[in-house]
């Protein structure tokens, strides 16, 4: 009994802790919406699924790039495009075969001024960057492990500095998972003093509370009203045709209307929808260099979007919760 016991009235209760406590407070219904939240985009990626994930830092990434912050370059030493007509996609595949090929990419310093970033902004640029003016996306892969851990921390210290949570997300997580391997280490206490019933029991109650550990986390009252803006957005841009956003509002079809919404498409998971219909008639931009192309056959958008998959298998070398730019999230 105590091996079924146990476990099940762990189960019980904590469903009952997560109803009084932990379920997040749910203001209204979702609207689809277009104007985003006073939220940075990186922080608001954080926001709706409580995790600081690879997105969130990329799209902070291109929200500093587009305010002047950052210059991103893509350098083609072959001098062929990384993307774009049947002409560069021969010449690519002929340089590939003779192990020739090669394109990367560099952050720089940009000229806005370093002082007016925010504290998980500046972090960013700083375990970017570090002392260099630039840095190439291949040589950032093997050190910025060591660096994330800070800006994973400095995202979730901005949501709780605004009050949108009480208490970080992951310490939440990390408090719960430290209290179930107590338990399972109570249960391996138990099975050396010859209790296998109850060293079962504390051993399975340890992996209840471990599974509930992610639903822990909650935000504010008015933290939950700002994630629900963010998946009015996110369900917004995912669902409205180019032809209806550019009519509702012109200012999405400039190359500021595009790029102040980029970063959230990318930090909610719906880059490639926002890239594929604003991809054709968008040109290239002053915080996106391209260096050492013969041509410009490709759009910016398209450029743009492989450049985020070079982005994310390169910063992915530093293990993150998960990776993928383009995959849809959820509220935790």
């Amino acid at each position: 009994m105590i091996a079924i016991g146990l476990p099940l009235a762990a189960f019980l209760i904590l469903a009952g802790w997560w109803a009084w406590v932990g379920r997040d407070p749910r203001p209204g219904t979702i609207v689809p919406r277009w104007s985003p939240p006073d939220l940075p985009p990186g922080p608001s990626g954080t926001l709706v699924d409580q995790r600081a994930e690879l997105s969130d830092v990329l799209a902070t990434i291109l929200d500093l790039a587009a305010r002047g912050y950052l210059v991103i370059r893509e350098v083609h030493p072959s001098g062929v495009p990384a993307a774009g007509g049947a002409d560069a996609r021969v010449a690519r595949r002929l340089l590939e075969t003779v192990g020739l090929w090669r394109t990367e990419w560099q952050f720089a310093r940009g000229v806005a001024p370093m002082e007016t970033l925010k504290s998980f902004e500046a972090g960013l640029v700083v375990a970017l960057l570090a002392d260099a003016d630039r840095v190439t996306l291949s040589n950032l892969r093997p050190i910025f492990a060591e660096r994330l851990p800070a800006v994973r921390a400095s995202l979730y210290d901005d949501l709780v500095r605004r009050g949108l949570f009480a208490v970080s997300p992951e310490e939440t997580r990390h408090e719960w998972v430290g209290l179930g391997a107590a338990f399972a280490a109570a249960g391996g206490v138990a099975a050396v003093f010859l209790q296998p019933a109850l060293a079962a029991g504390l051993a399975l109650t340890g992996g209840v509370v471990i599974l509930f550990a992610r639903w822990m986390p909650v935000v504010t009252r008015s933290g939950a009203a700002v994630r629900d803006e963010l998946l009015g957005l996110r369900e917004y841009l995912a669902r409205a045709e180019r032809e209806e956003l550019a009519a509702r509002y012109d200012d999405l079809s400039t190359p500021a209307g595009f790029d102040a919404v980029l970063p959230y498409a990318i930090a909610l998971g719906v880059s490639d929808v926002w890239l594929s219909r604003f991809a054709a008639p968008l040109a290239a931009r002053p915080w996106y260099e391209v260096v050492g192309a013969e041509t410009e056959p490709t759009a910016f958008g398209e450029r743009l979007g492989v450049f985020c998959r070079a982005a994310t298998d390169a910063l992915a070398g530093a293990r993150l919760d998960r990776s993928p730019v383009t995959t849809g999230r959820s509220p935790g």
